[in-house]
C-alpha cells in the first residue's frame, strides 16, 4: 500500500506510476486541468526558449495566489501569499535577455532554474534570478525548517534543514511536505523564509 500526495489515499501498488508518488487518478486529473488552464509547454521543442518560457511561466503561475491558475500544485507558496506581480510579456523579455547564459548553463550540463533572490518577496523581474539546480537546492539547506506536531501544536524549529536530516528525517520528505502541504512522519513542515535567513546563506 502506498499512500497518495494528493488525495492522501491508500491504495494499492498499481495505482500508482512505477516512480512516483501521486495515483493515476491525481496525475490524470491534474494533467486535464494544466490542459484546460492554458498550458501548452509539451507543444513546444525541448530546449528551445518557447519552451523554457512556456514551462516554467506556468510553474510560476501555479506558486503564486494572484494568477488564476486553477493548479494546486505549490500550496507551500500559496500559504505563503506568494504574489505575480510581472506580465508574461516582461517575463519573455526578461528570459531573452538571459537566455545565452541558459544555453552556457544547458550545454555545460547544468539544469538552470529561476530562482527568486529574495525568497520572502514576490515573483517580479527585478527578483528574478538564473541559478543552477544545486545552486538554488543548496539555499534551501541553510534555511531554518520548523516541524509542527498537529495533533499537539508542538513545535521544533531547527537551523538548517541539513540538522533536521541529522535527527532522522529525510531530506526527500521534508521538501516534499513543505512544497505540497503534506506530512512526514506524521508532523507538517513550514520553511524559515525570513531575510535573516537568506543573509545568513549569502554570508
Amino acid at each position: 500500500m502506498k499512500t497518495c500526495q494528493k488525495c492522501h489515499a491508500n491504495k494499492q501498488e498499481p495505482s500508482f506510476p512505477k516512480r512516483g508518488f501521486t495515483c493515476k487518478q491525481c496525475h490524470n486529473e491534474y494533467n486535464r486541468i494544466k490542459r484546460a488552464d492554458g498550458y501548452r509547454g509539451k507543444t513546444k521543442t525541448p530546449g528551445s526558449i518557447e519552451h523554457f518560457i512556456a514551462s516554467h511561466w506556468q510553474s510560476i503561475k501555479e506558486r503564486t495566489v494572484n494568477s488564476g491558475s486553477k493548479i494546486r500544485g505549490h500550496e507551500a507558496y500559496r500559504r505563503e501569499g506568494i504574489r505575480l506581480e510581472m506580465s508574461k510579456s516582461e517575463f519573455e523579455l526578461w528570459v531573452g535577455e538571459n537566455w545565452d547564459k541558459i544555453l552556457e548553463m544547458s550545454s555545460a550540463g547544468v539544469r538552470p532554474t529561476i530562482d527568486r533572490k529574495e525568497s520572502d518577496k514576490n515573483y517580479a523581474i527585478d527578483n528574478l534570478q538564473i541559478l543552477s539546480y544545486s545552486e538554488n537546492s543548496a539555499k534551501d539547506k541553510w534555511r531554518p525548517v520548523t516541524s509542527i506536531n498537529p495533533i499537539t501544536g508542538e513545535k521544533i524549529t531547527y537551523s538548517t534543514t541539513n540538522q533536521a536530516v541529522a535527527n532522522g528525517f529525510d531530506r526527500r520528505c521534508i521538501q516534499s511536505a513543505i512544497s505540497r502541504g503534506t506530512m512526514h512522519r506524521g508532523l507538517n513542515w513550514k520553511r524559515d523564509e525570513t531575510e535573516k535567513a537568506i543573509k545568513e546563506f549569502a554570508a
